[in-house]
């Protein structure tokens, strides 16, 4: 399973999380591998990392982020704001 939760405290609670509700459903967990989706953001130091990964995140256009979900879930173009709740009734 391909996962990619935003830090590694959610990714250790989702891995735990996964592992027991495959047992619970009568499935041995050992053959559930779970694989995290990274970005490595590398630099000759700490700070310089963190200041290339602002640059990415500075780069990040929201809005086609929004497009494309847009696309996935079969919606009209210009349906969904950034900070708005998803429609109750999406397509099948």
């Amino acid at each position: 399973m391909f996962t990619a939760q935003q830090t590694l405290g959610d990714a250790q609670a989702f891995y735990a999380d996964i592992k027991s509700r495959t047992r619970q459903a009568g499935r041995d967990p050992e053959h559930l591998k779970v694989l995290p989706g990274i970005v490595p953001v590398l630099g000759s130091t700490e700070a310089e990392a963190r200041a290339n990964e602002q640059v990415l995140e500075d780069h990040i256009v929201h809005r086609h982020g929004v497009a494309n979900l847009e696309r996935l879930l079969q919606l009209p173009s210009g349906t969904l704001e950034l900070d708005a709740e998803l429609p109750a009734e999406l397509p099948p």
